[in-house]
């Protein structure tokens, strides 16, 4: 495999790269939206499964959203953080075919504190931005970073755009 394709590939997920990420999102035409998908709670879940079973939970997580979009246009873009560019029209969609793939998952997550307040398997909350022209791919990441955000602000799982 070339260095520049194996840069562009995420070692674990085998989802593209942030650098793959960054680099699509210099080229796109304006009309794209960009939906960042973040698995809720990964911390405790590590903390109480594990790294290995952590790692384990993240990819079954990528190949489920692979599932629902595109799987060459799936981007890890951080510890728990996956993103797709679609069309404009069709996010909100995509967002919850991709939310229908994870929880169908069943992934358990019995963390005592945490569930009282949340399901009882790992889900993901979804945030949505308008991709600007020529707009950088870190600024783009710092604004889906902060859709994520207000996604999560009532309790995981939720979605905002």
């Amino acid at each position: 495999m070339k260095d520049d394709v194996r840069a562009r590939v995420d070692g674990l997920t085998g989802a593209g790269s942030i650098d793959g990420f960054r680099s699509e999102a210099a080229r796109l035409p304006p009309g794209f939206t960009a939906v960042m998908f973040d698995v809720d709670l990964m911390n405790p879940f590590n903390d109480t499964f594990g790294h290995i079973e952590g790692d384990r939970a993240l990819v079954r997580v990528a190949q489920a959203l692979a599932a629902a979009v595109d799987p060459r246009a799936l981007f890890r873009v951080g510890g728990d953080e996956f993103a797709v560019f679609v069309e404009l029209t069709d996010w909100r969609t995509v967002a919850r075919r991709a939310q229908a793939g994870v929880d169908g998952l069943r992934l358990p997550f019995r963390h005592a504190e945490v569930r009282l307040k949340h399901a009882d398997h790992l889900t993901v909350s979804v945030g949505a931005v308008t991709c600007r022209e020529g707009e950088d791919g870190r600024a783009l990441l710092e604004r889906l970073r902060d859709a994520v955000g207000h996604a999560k602000l009532g309790r995981p799982g939720g979605i905002h755009g």
